[in-house]
C-alpha cells in the first residue's frame, strides 16, 4: 500500500518473497522509486531500466483505475499485479506468484498439439500444417506428405518391454526431426506411425531425397537401455522404415494398387541383436 506522496504504508511478507526483499527494504516511508531500485539490486528486472519500470507502473496508477498486468521479475517467475486506486491518491498493489499456474496452463496447451509420449507435434498440429501447406498450392508452393511406419514394432514391446518400446518411439523421432528443415514437420499419428510434412518441396526428388536421408539415419542400432542404467550388455535393435510420398489431391493414407506408384522405401524386418 502507497500514500498519495508515492511512500510505502506497508508491505507484507508475501511481496518480499516474490521480489527477495528484506524487512529493511519495505520500511513505512520507502518511496515508490526506491523500491524499484532495491528490488532489481536484489535480483529482479535485470537489464531493465528502473525508470523505463517506474514510468510504466505510473502511467497505470494515474489513471486512477482498477489495472491488472502480468510482469517476469526473473527468468521464469510470473507474477501477476493488481491495482487499486484510493480516495486519498494512493493505491494498492497485490501481487500473485502465478509461475505454477502459467507453467500447467502451458503445458495443457502444448499437450493439445503434441504428443504425450515423444513431445512431437500430433495429428491436431499436423492437420493445421497441412491446412497452411494447402493453401500455398495455388501460389505455386508444393509440398510433400510423407507416412512413415516402423516395421515389427509390436514385437519390441512384446519381447522388450514397453519401456524399451517407448524408447524406441522417441529415438526414431529425434533421428527423423534431424532429416528434415525447421520449416517441415514430423507428426507422431499414434503407435508407430508417423507423418511428415515437407515444406516447398520440388517433387517427387526432394521427398525421395528426405526419405533416403531417414533410411541412412536408421541404419545405426537403437540403444534402447536409459544412458548409465546398470544391468546385463545393452539391448540394441535395428530398424527398417517403410514411408509412402503423397502430393497434394491425393489420399493421405497407404498407397494402394489403384493409384500412382509414390516414391517408396522397401521395408525390412527387426533385427534383435544379442550381445
Amino acid at each position: 500500500m502507497y500514500d498519495g506522496n508515492e511512500r510505502l504504508v506497508v508491505a507484507n511478507r508475501h511481496y518480499c518473497e516474490i521480489y527477495g526483499l528484506t524487512p529493511d527494504d519495505v520500511r513505512p516511508g520507502t518511496r515508490f522509486r526506491d523500491l524499484i531500485t532495491r528490488c532489481q539490486e536484489r535480483g529482479s528486472f535485470q537489464n531493465l531500466d528502473p525508470d523505463d519500470i517506474y514510468a510504466s507502473r505510473m502511467r497505470r496508477i494515474q489513471t486512477r483505475q482498477s489495472a491488472t498486468m502480468i510482469e517476469e521479475p526473473r527468468p521464469g517467475v510470473a507474477v501477476r499485479i493488481r491495482i487499486e486506486p484510493m480516495a486519498d491518491g494512493g493505491f494498492i498493489a497485490t501481487f500473485d506468484d502465478i509461475t505454477a499456474q502459467q507453467r500447467a496452463e502451458q503445458q495443457v496447451a502444448f499437450l493439445a498439439r503434441h504428443d504425450g509420449l515423444t513431445g512431437m507435434p500430433n495429428r491436431v498440429m499436423l492437420r493445421e500444417r497441412l491446412e497452411q501447406a494447402l493453401a500455398t498450392v495455388s501460389r505455386g508452393q508444393p509440398f510433400a506428405v510423407m507416412l512413415l511406419d516402423l516395421d515389427r514394432f509390436k514385437a519390441i514391446n512384446d519381447l522388450l518391454g514397453h519401456e524399451a518400446g517407448d524408447r524406441l518411439l522417441r529415438l526414431a523421432g529425434e533421428r527423423m526431426q534431424a532429416c528434415v528443415r525447421e520449416v517441415d514437420l514430423v507428426a507422431r499419428l499414434g503407435a508407430d506411425e508417423f507423418a511428415l510434412v515437407v515444406a516447398e518441396a520440388g517433387l517427387p526428388d526432394s521427398a525421395a531425397r528426405v526419405a533416403a536421408r531417414i533410411v541412412a539415419a536408421f541404419a545405426k542400432p537403437f540403444e534402447l537401455d536409459a544412458p548409465g542404467q546398470d544391468g546385463p550388455a545393452p539391448r540394441k535393435v535395428s530398424a527398417a522404415a517403410r514411408t509412402a510420398a503423397s502430393t497434394p489431391g491425393s489420399e493421405l493414407a497407404w498407397p494402394k494398387p489403384s493409384v500412382s506408384t509414390p516414391t517408396r522405401i522397401p521395408s525390412a524386418p527387426w533385427r534383435i541383436a544379442a550381445r
